[in-house]
C-alpha cells in the first residue's frame, strides 16, 4: 500500500512509512523504538526493528492505510503534515526526528510538551502536548524549529485501538528550494497593495507625415483665393482598396472590383451576418457623439434576389436598420430585431421608376434620433444626379437605438459599392461662399465636371452623382466671374467631398500647404498637438485646419513656433490628421515651414504590457512585469498620484478591457485615466483596514475591510450598487483577495475567529468556503488555475528563534475535501508589512512585496509534482 506525497516544493521530501501492531504491544514497541534511536541514531533502523515485533501480532492494516503523512524541511523548520482518512480518531503518541550530526529530538508522553506550532483542522496552538488526537477526516500540521540542524529522517507513532503503528520516513534525494530574490525599490510604510495583468502605459507618440521638411512656399499673385472652411465628413472611402482600414466584416465575401470610377467594393451574401444578411462596416462607435448623421453610398446589383444598400447597427451589434435598393425595383427601409424580435420588419418602401438592375443608384439618407422615434429621410439618385425616389419613415419601437456602426449590407445578392460617406453635413452639396456673381465648377481628378452652380453670394454645388469626388483624391474647385474668366482655383491636397464648405477670399496673396500625419496603433487618445515652426518675410494671417476644422487663426510676422492643441472632439476614433495651413497677406510673400508634426498622448497597442501595479505611499507605480522577474532593481514606467495614503484602507484594481484603473477608499470607488481621477460610485466604500477591490467583467467588487461582513458590488453596466451578505464570515485587517473567473477568492474570519479561504461568484452571488487556513494573518493572495497562493505575515509567530522571520508562501489544493498548505519559500532577511494584499503570479513566478523590496520567488510551476512512498506492513 502507498502514501501520496502532498504537493511540495522544499529542500528535502520524505515519505513517512508505518507498520501496524497490536495495542497490547504498544509499550514494547515504544521501548524498542527509543532504544534504537538512542543507540543507533537511526530512526529508520528503529522502525524496522519495531516492525519485526509488531508484525508478529498480525494486526489489521486498515487503519495504517488510512493515514497519509509527509514531512519537509525548508532550511529553518521541520514540518510534519498528517491526514487521518480513517473512520476513527487516531492518537499521535510519539514523534522522533534524527539530524545529520547524529543528534535527535523525541517527543512523547514522557517529556510533556515542547515548543512547536500545531494546527488541527484550522485550530492553532504554540505547544505540542502528546498524546494528540486527530479526528476522522481531519489533518494535523506540526512545525518545529530545526535549530540550525539538518534533519535526515522523521517518524511518528500512532495509536487507534486496537492498532498501534510506527510511521517512519524513507530517505530520498534533494529537491531544489525555490529562491526569493529582492528587486530594490522604495516603499513607503505602512501599506502596499498590488495588481498584475495587461495594462496600458500612457505614452506620447509622434505621427508620420507624408512630406519632408523644410517646405518652401511662394504666395500666388491672384485676386482671389479659395480655402476650405469646413468638412462635414466623419469618415469616407471610395473603396479603391480592400480591406478598408478601420472597417470590419460580419458575414459575406468581400473583395475589390472595378467600379463606376476606379475601384469598388464587391460584397456577396453568405448569410453569415446579422439577420442572415452580410455587413461590412466602419468599426468605430459613433453613438456617443452623434444622434443625427447623413450616410450615402453608390451601389449596383451584380446578381441574386434580395437587397443591397446601407446598414446601421447598434452598439451591441445585434440590431440594425437597413436602407436599401431591392431587386424588385424599390427603395426600402427595414429593421431587424427592433420592431420584430429577432426578425425583420419593413418600415417603408417606394417604387423606383424605370429601375434597371444594370444601373448604379446613389442612396442618401439622414437619420435623426428624437425622443420617441428614430426618423429616416431617404433619397435615391441616378448617375446623372436626378432624384428618382424618396421616402420618410420612423422606428418607434422601444428597442429602437441610436446607430453606432455604419456600413453597407447585402442580403441574397452580390453587389458593388462606391462613394461611401458618413457626414454631419448634407453630402449632396459642396458649398462655396464669398462670391460676387459668376459660377462655380467642381472637377474630379480625372478631369470630369461633377457639378456646377451659378449666381449668388453663396452657392451649393450638387455633387450627388459623385459624392466622394473622382476616385477620392485630388480634385479642383474653380470660380469664374460673370464673363467666364477664371477668378480662383482650389486644388485639393487630399480630396473634395460632399458636405465640404469653401470660401473665396478677395484680393489676397495666399499660400496654402497641407500634410497628413498618421499615428499608428491608437487605442485611445486623450490629447494631441500640432507642432509648427515657420518663418515668413511679411505680416500674414495664419489659419490652421485639422481635418477641415479651423483650430487656430493668428497673425504671424517673422518667425513662429508653437505647439497647438487639437480639440478633443477631433480625437475620438482618429488616427489620421490632415493639417492644412492657409496663409494670407495683402502683398507677395514667402514662407518656410521647417516643422510640422502631430503628436498624441494616450494608449497605444504597442504600449499595452504585462504590468505589475504597486500602490505605496500616495502613488501607484506601473512596473514592467517581464523586466521585474529578472531585474535586481527597477524604475517604474509610470506613476499615478492618488492624493491619499495607502494604509490598509485603500486598494487598487485594473480593468484590462477598457484600460481603467480603480481605487477604493473611504469616500468611494474612483476611476483613473490620464485625464485624471473621477468618482465612479460612492455607493461602495472602504470602512477599515483590509479593504480590497476587484474587477470582474462589468462588476466592481469592494471588500470593505475590518469589521465588515459583506461585499459591496457596483454594476457599471447598470449604474447600480448593492451589498452581498457573507453571513458568518467577516473581513479583518489582513484580508486578501484575488479574481478567479467570475468569482472572488478571499480570506476572512469565521464565527470562531479562525481564518478561512472562501469564494463569492458575482454572477450567482453564491458564497462557498474552500478551506480552513492555519494562519494568524494572510498578507496576500493570488489565484493561478487550480492553485491559490497565500503569503503569511504571521505564520511563525510564537516559535522560538524564528518569530516573524520570513514569508511563507502557501498553496491550497482541494483533494478529497482536504486542504494542503505547503511552504514553498521562506526568506528570513525580510521585513514584512502587516497589511495589504500584495502577491501576484506571473509566468510561473511569484511576485510579492515586503516592507523594502519586491520579492521574486522562482519556480512556482513545480509545486504540484506528486511523489509516493510505499508503506510496508504485515
Amino acid at each position: 500500500m502507498g502514501v501520496r506525497l502532498l504537493p511540495k516544493q522544499v529542500e528535502l521530501a520524505r515519505g513517512i512509512s508505518a507498520v501496524i501492531g497490536a495495542a497490547i504491544l504498544l509499550a514494547v514497541m515504544m521501548l524498542f523504538a527509543a532504544f534504537y534511536i538512542v543507540a543507533l541514531d537511526k530512526l529508520a533502523t528503529a522502525s524496522q526493528e519495531a516492525l519485526k515485533r509488531v508484525s508478529e501480532a498480525g494486526a489489521s492494516t486498515a487503519t495504517l492505510s488510512s493515514v497519509k503523512a509527509v514531512w519537509s524541511y525548508d532550511g529553518s523548520n521541520v514540518v510534519i503534515h498528517m491526514e487521518n482518512q480513517a473512520t476513527k480518531t487516531v492518537l499521535v503518541v510519539a514523534i522522533a526526528i534524527v539530524y545529520a550530526d547524529g543528534s535527535y529530538t523525541v517527543a512523547s508522553r514522557a517529556n510533556g510538551s515542547i515548543q512547536a506550532f500545531v494546527v488541527i483542522d484550522g485550530t492553532a496552538t504554540n505547544k505540542l502536548q502528546l498524546p494528540l488526537g486527530v479526528p476522522p477526516a481531519k489533518s494535523l500540521t506540526i512545525t518545529m524549529d530545526a535549530e540550525g540542524k539538518r534533519p535526515i529522517s522523521a517518524s511518528i507513532a500512532i495509536e487507534a485501538s486496537p492498532v498501534v503503528a510506527v510511521v517512519a520516513a524513507e530517505k530520498r534525494g534533494q529537491v531544489p528550494v525555490p529562491t526569493a530574490r529582492a528587486v530594490g525599490i522604495e516603499l513607503v510604510a505602512p501599506g502596499a497593495t498590488t495588481w498584475l495583468g495587461k495594462a496600458a502605459i500612457p505614452t506620447t507618440k509622434s505621427g508620420t507625415t507624408n512630406k519632408s521638411y523644410p517646405q518652401h512656399l511662394e504666395s500666388i499673385p491672384i485676386d482671389y483665393t479659395i480655402a476650405r472652411t469646413g468638412r462635414g465628413a466623419v469618415t469616407y472611402t471610395d473603396f479603391e482598396v480592400y480591406p478598408v482600414p478601420g472597417w470590419t466584416a460580419r458575414g459575406g465575401v468581400w473583395s475589390s472590383a472595378s467600379g463606376y470610377k476606379g475601384g469598388a467594393l464587391r460584397g456577396a451574401d453568405n448569410n453569415g451576418g446579422l439577420g442572415g444578411a452580410s455587413q461590412y462596416y466602419y468599426n468605430t462607435d459613433l453613438s456617443q457623439q452623434y444622434s443625427s448623421l447623413w450616410v450615402s453610398a453608390k451601389t449596383r446589383l451584380v446578381s441574386g434576389v434580395g437587397f443591397h444598400g446601407i446598414a446601421l447597427l447598434n452598439g451591441g451589434r445585434n440590431r440594425l436598420y437597413a436602407i436599401v435598393v431591392a431587386t424588385g425595383g424599390r427603395v426600402e427601409v427595414w429593421s431587424y430585431n427592433v420592431e420584430a424580435r429577432n426578425g425583420w420588419q419593413r418600415l417603408a418602401q417606394a417604387t423606383i421608376p424605370g429601375y434597371s438592375s444594370a444601373n448604379w443608384y446613389t442612396i442618401v439618407t439622414r437619420y435623426a434620433v428624437a425622443q420617441n422615434a428614430v426618423n429616416f429621410y431617404v433619397y435615391v439618385y441616378d448617375t446623372s444626379g436626378n432624384q428618382v425616389a424618396s421616402l420618410t419613415t420612423s422606428s418607434t419601437h422601444r428597442r429602437r437605438f441610436t446607430p453606432a456602426y455604419v456600413g453597407v449590407i447585402v442580403d441574397g445578392v452580390t453587389a458593388l459599392f462606391e462613394d461611401f460617406i458618413i457626414s454631419a453635413a448634407d453630402p449632396r452639396y459642396v458649398t462655396v461662399s464669398g462670391l460676387g456673381g459668376g459660377y462655380v465648377v467642381v472637377i474630379d481628378n480625372l478631369g470630369d465636371t461633377v457639378g456646377s452652380a451659378a449666381n449668388g453670394a453663396s452657392v451649393s454645388v450638387s455633387v450627388v452623382s459623385d459624392i466622394v469626388v473622382g476616385t477620392g483624391v485630388d480634385g479642383k474647385i474653380r470660380v469664374y466671374d460673370s464673363n467666364g474668366d477664371l477668378v480662383a482655383e482650389y486644388v485639393a491636397s487630399d480630396c473634395i467631398l460632399g458636405g465640404d464648405s469653401y470660401a473665396l477670399y478677395p484680393r489676397l496673396y495666399s499660400a496654402s500647404f497641407s500634410d497628413v500625419a498618421s499615428l499608428s496603433n491608437v487605442v485611445q487618445l486623450f490629447s494631441a498637438n500640432v507642432s509648427l515652426s515657420l518663418t515668413t518675410n511679411t505680416s500674414t494671417t495664419l489659419d490652421l485646419y485639422v481635418n477641415g476644422t479651423l483650430v487656430v487663426s493668428r497673425d504671424v510676422s517673422g518667425g513662429f513656433s508653437d505647439s497647438i492643441p487639437i480639440p478633443s472632439n477631433l480625437l475620438q476614433g482618429a488616427q489620421v490628421f490632415n493639417v492644412t495651413l492657409v496663409l494670407k497677406a495683402l502683398s507677395p510673400f514667402q514662407v518656410v515651414v521647417s516643422v510640422l508634426q502631430v503628436s498624441g498622448f494616450g494608449y497605444f497597442e504597442d504600449h499595452v504590457i504585462d504590468a505589475h501595479l504597486l500602490g505605496s505611499g500616495t502613488e501607484i507605480r506601473f512596473y514592467n512585469a517581464t523586466e521585474l522577474i529578472s531585474a535586481s532593481s527597477l524604475e517604474p514606467l509610470y506613476n499615478v498620484s492618488t492624493y491619499v495614503q495607502f494604509n490598509g484602507s485603500v486598494a487598487i484594481a485594473y480593468n484590462s478591457t477598457n484600460y481603467v484603473l480603480y481605487m477604493v477608499n473611504g469616500s468611494g470607488v474612483y476611476a483613473w485615466n490620464p485625464l485624471g481621477w473621477s468618482l465612479e460610485t460612492d455607493g461602495c466604500r472602504a470602512v477599515g483596514p483590509g479593504a480590497r477591490v476587484e474587477v470582474v467583467e462589468s462588476f466592481i467588487a469592494v471588500l470593505p475591510g475590518e469589521p465588515s461582513s459583506y461585499v459591496c458590488v457596483y454594476d457599471a453596466s447598470r449604474d447600480v450598487a448593492y451589498n452581498i451578505s457573507l453571513a458568518t464570515y467577516r473581513f479583518y485587517r489582513y484580508t486578501a483577495s484575488a479574481v478567479n473567473g467570475t468569482s472572488i477568492v478571499f480570506t476572512a474570519l469565521d464565527s470562531r475567529g479562525g481564518v478561512v479561504l472562501a469564494s463569492l461568484d458575482l454572477l450567482t452571488n453564491e458564497t462557498r468556503q474552500l478551506a480552513v487556513v492555519p494562519l494568524s494573518c494572510a498578507a496576500g493572495l493570488a489565484v493561478d488555475g487550480s492553485r491559490v497562493y497565500i503569503v503569511s505575515c504571521g505564520l511563525w509567530r510564537g516559535i522560538t528563534g524564528v518569530d516573524r522571520s520570513g514569508i511563507g508562501v502557501w498553496i491550497y489544493s482541494a483533494r478529497a475535501g482536504v486542504s494542503n498548505l505547503v511552504i514553498i519559500a521562506n526568506t528570513s532577511a525580510v521585513r514584512l508589512l502587516e497589511c495589504c494584499d500584495r502577491v501576484e503570479v506571473y509566468r510561473n513566478t511569484l511576485i510579492t512585496v515586503d516592507a523594502q523590496n519586491i520579492l521574486v520567488i522562482d519556480r512556482a510551476s513545480d509545486l504540484e509534482e506528486e511523489k509516493s512512498v510505499a508503506i510496508y506492513a504485515t
